[in-house]
């Protein structure tokens, strides 16, 4: 016999993965994508990678978790549009996994 689920624990998991899926997309924003490529540069210029600062920023699981926080952060104090934000990301990390994938 299934074990009946309640709509708040799939609403929790649902939030969990869509804040999860933004944090990732946030995250590689920061150590992956062009558009945040002259910010990296400017901190390695600064702090090679070989610090602990130029590395933070080629650590996905370093910069993951500080995403991560952030967006429950954020969406503790600003839940509505923490979650318009982490809508757009979440689409657009589905994109880049698809688009990762395809390129396999």
């Amino acid at each position: 016999m299934p074990i009946p689920v309640h709509s708040i624990e799939i609403e929790l998991l649902l939030l969990v993965f869509l804040l999860g899926l933004a944090s990732y997309r946030f995250a590689r924003i920061i150590i992956q994508d062009e558009v945040f490529a002259p910010l990296r540069e400017m901190i390695w210029r600064r702090f090679p990678t070989n610090t602990r600062v130029g590395f933070f920023f080629t650590c996905y699981s370093c910069v993951g978790f500080w995403t991560s926080l952030a967006f429950l952060a954020a969406f503790v104090l600003w839940p509505i549009p923490t979650l318009v934000i982490s809508v757009v990301l979440a689409i657009s990390a589905i994109v880049v996994i698809i688009d990762d994938f395809s390129k396999r």
